[in-house]
C-alpha cells in the first residue's frame, strides 16, 4: 500500500490556493477551512489518513496494551465545508464512509524511528454520517497487535468516502474537521 501525504487527492482550483483544501486543514481547529477531494465526480473511494495517539499526548506501546483489554477510540467529525451554511449546501458532504484503523509497528531509538513491518488492519467498519453542520461523535474499541517484537505502534485512521450528499452547485466533497484519539480501557 502506498500512502501519499495523508490523502488520496486534493482539490486545487489554481496556483493561488494550492494548499487551501489540504488534508491537514482537518486538524487546524478552524471550521472555516476544510479538506476537499480533487477527482472528477463526488470523490467516492477517495480517502484521508490521520495518525492518532492518546489524549495525554503519550504514545501507545505494546507492553502496556498487554495489561489492558482494549483501546477506546474516539472520533469527532465535522461534515462538509463549514465556512458558511451556503457553502455547506453548495458542496458535497459525506453520507457513508469506511473507517479502517491500522496498527503500524515501529522501533524507537535515539534520533531514529523505524517502521518495522506492514500496517495491520485492526478495525474496519462502515459508518453512516448525518447531513448536519455540527460535531458527530463516534466511539469504538480496538486491540493492538499482540506482539512484543516492536516497541511502539503508530495508529492510523483511514477514512474512505463511500457515498455522499450531493452539493447544489459543486461535486467536490468536503470535510471540515476530524479529531481522533484513543485511550486504554479494561
Amino acid at each position: 500500500m502506498v500512502w501519499k501525504e495523508g490523502r488520496s487527492s486534493v482539490l486545487i482550483k489554481n496556483n493561488d490556493d494550492i494548499n487551501r483544501y489540504e488534508w491537514y486543514k482537518l486538524q487546524d481547529n478552524n471550521l472555516s477551512t476544510c479538506w476537499s477531494e480533487g477527482v472528477p465526480g463526488d470523490g467516492i473511494n477517495e480517502y484521508i489518513l490521520i495518525p492518532f495517539g492518546r489524549p495525554d499526548g503519550l504514545n501507545f506501546n505494546y507492553k502496556k496494551a498487554k495489561r489492558y483489554t482494549n483501546i477506546k477510540c474516539h472520533v469527532d467529525f465535522y461534515n462538509g465545508n463549514g465556512e458558511s451554511f451556503e457553502l455547506f449546501k453548495k458542496n458535497g458532504r459525506v453520507k457513508k464512509c469506511k473507517i479502517k484503523i491500522y496498527d503500524t509497528p515501529k522501533s524507537v531509538g535515539q534520533n531514529t524511528i523505524v517502521v518495522e513491518s506492514e500496517p495491520l488492519v485492526i478495525y474496519d467498519s462502515d459508518i453512516e454520517i448525518k447531513d448536519i453542520r455540527e460535531v458527530q461523535e463516534f466511539d469504538f474499541l480496538i486491540n493492538l497487535r499482540d506482539d512484543y517484537l516492536y516497541s511502539t505502534p503508530t495508529l492510523i485512521l483511514q477514512f474512505i468516502i463511500l457515498d455522499v450528499y450531493k452539493g447544489t452547485d459543486y461535486d467536490d466533497t468536503c470535510i471540515s474537521e476530524i479529531k481522533v484519539y484513543g485511550e486504554y480501557v479494561d
